[in-house]
């Protein structure tokens, strides 16, 4: 099993435990090595590799499943998405599994972020970090099965405001940092109603997928 970033292993608990019952080995890479080196010293153990989702340092089919959590939204491209696609597949063995997430472009407040201007954003503190390319779920939909992906699922996730739920988490964690998680998490997670709802595309902050390593004609590209 792979996993395309460490960030949430190197502050968190992650999501390695998930997937570990069902997983012979479980890799983390990410292009910081600052941030592999924080892991490290967090879990010893930890199997990691520093690399690029574009270029992964993997044999065609090495991996039986992929776990890609807000990567490939951090580049400044489509069309790098879709090479990192492409690369996921390599790797994945026919049948392998791939679960990913990715900026939702459909919803209004990601996207008046992504059309505001970088010097605005840095300004104002909207988003202190690189925001990069995105897409709706027609646009996603499309990238996955051009790279030869089949989808099985697709979703619209975290649906609180993120104005309002950022503020509150950043606040909590100053004033009661070891209350955050219980504090928090029903909050929250009783937004997440709205998933049942049309509206359900535009007011998602990300689209998550579960897709299957289908067609084998890249490969042979």
């Amino acid at each position: 099993m792979l996993k395309t970033d460490a960030f949430d292993e190197a502050v968190g608990a992650g999501v390695m435990d998930l997937f570990k019952p069902s997983a012979e080995s479980f890799v983390l890479m990410d292009v910081s090595t600052s941030l592999l080196a924080s892991l490290r010293r967090r879990a010893p153990d930890a199997q990691v590799v520093s690399a690029d989702v574009r270029r992964l340092p993997f044999t065609a089919g090495a991996c039986d499943g992929v776990v890609s959590l807000s990567t490939l939204d951090h580049f400044e491209s489509r069309e790098e998405i879709r090479s990192s696609l492409r690369e996921i597949h390599r790797v994945l063995r026919p049948g392998g599994h791939l679960w990913i997430t990715l900026d939702n472009l459909a919803n209004p407040a990601v996207w008046l972020r992504n059309h505001l201007s970088p010097g605005f954003r840095e300004k104002t503190g909207l988003t202190p970090y690189f925001v990069g390319a995105a897409c709706g779920p027609r646009a996603f939909r499309k990238l996955l099965e051009e790279a030869g992906f089949r989808v099985n699922e697709m979703r619209a996730i975290l649906h609180a405001p993120r104005v309002l739920a950022i503020p509150a988490c950043a606040a909590l964690s100053r004033r009661h940092p070891g209350r955050l998680h219980a504090a928090v998490a029903p909050f929250l997670l009783a937004f997440e109603w709205l998933d049942r709802l049309p509206v359900r595309w535009l007011t998602g902050h990300f689209l998550a997928a579960h897709a299957v390593r289908e067609r084998a004609w890249l490969d042979q590209r």
